[in-house]
């Protein structure tokens, strides 16, 4: 069994592979992992820990379009340099990343079989296509008839700590819209609250000049996020995959991990009693590497079956 393995925001390869050890222990058997390196310089975060390694990295740190497509562009690369790969696995922005690249090959190759057989997402952050013009007449309809006032109304329920779905329902500019772009705006918008909140509950500070111009709203609606969401993403993946996130995780987060499973025609979703975290516990890990091991040999079946 071969994984390609993702860390996440503001750690690396070596906190990962350490975070993994007490699961890889349960699975047992024979796997080898590689681990990909982000290449963006970043603060200490949280999810650093007591760990101190002479760089921390993440694949993006913004989210338009382009940033995601230089994690995709790492994650191509690997394959080609050390592929085949049985699983893909990540965790946070790195789960994000992995659900963003299995996307993305699903939409634009769907008559092709999958580069992976098997996928493990860990507290998955935001999906976004690396595709920048992914729903433009979607989003332009919704955007349409909005003005510069109502962008802000808009961006206000976004940064607005412990904001409720209802809050976004609720806006002005909702009365402009037909139902149906009522609807995907009501969806588009709060996985976007998610996704900015998520920066927010885990103290992430880092300077980013696209964050700085979202909070200015200034950002053009061209600009505007391609997440992938199951609300306008009809495409779904087809390989197995697992989910896991710890009961302790924030709200948001959880969020984020019921979006991309929703993506996911064969997802398992497996609890841990942790946080923001891998899990380490005995009946925390068995579990886990049990649905692992279900999803490497189902994904075996199906790519047999293809």
């Amino acid at each position: 069994m071969k994984i390609l393995c993702l860390h996440g925001y503001g750690t690396n390869g070596d906190i990962l592979r350490h975070q993994l050890q007490p699961t890889m222990n349960a699975l047992g058997g024979d796997h080898e992992l590689v681990f990909l390196e982000g290449e963006v310089p970043v603060n200490k975060t949280v999810f650093t820990g007591n760990f101190s390694p002479p760089y921390l990295e993440a694949y993006f740190d913004d989210m338009a379009s382009a940033g995601p497509a230089e994690g995709i562009k790492l994650i191509e690369e690997m394959i080609e340099a050390e592929g085949p790969f049985d699983g893909l696995l990540g965790f946070s922005q790195g789960a994000g990343i992995c659900l963003s690249y299995l996307l993305d090959q699903r939409i634009r190759f769907s008559d092709k079989p999958p580069s992976f057989k098997f996928a493990v997402l860990f507290s998955t952050g935001c999906a976004i296509s690396p595709d920048a013009k992914y729903k433009q007449d979607e989003l332009m309809a919704m955007f349409a008839n909005m003005t510069q006032d109502d962008i802000k109304e808009l961006h206000g329920v976004i940064f607005r700590p412990n904001a409720r779905k209802q809050d976004l329902e609720n806006c002005s500019f909702m009365g402009k819209l037909s139902p149906f772009e009522k609807h995907n705006l009501l969806e588009i918008g709060w996985g976007g609250y998610m996704s900015f909140q998520a920066r927010a509950v885990h103290n992430i500070t880092d300077e980013v000049q696209y964050w700085e111009r979202l909070l200015a709203h200034e950002l053009h609606i061209e600009e505007f996020p391609r997440f992938y969401n199951p609300v306008w993403t009809s495409e779904k993946l087809t390989i197995p995959t697992v989910h896991s996130i710890g009961r302790g995780d924030s709200d948001v987060i959880k969020g984020l991990l019921e979006l991309g499973r929703a993506m996911c025609e064969n997802g398992v979703l497996v609890e841990h009693a942790g946080k923001h975290d891998l899990p380490y516990k005995k009946e925390d890990v068995v579990p886990l590497a049990n649905a692992i091991e279900k999803a490497y040999y189902l994904g075996q079946q199906i790519a047999v079956a293809v």
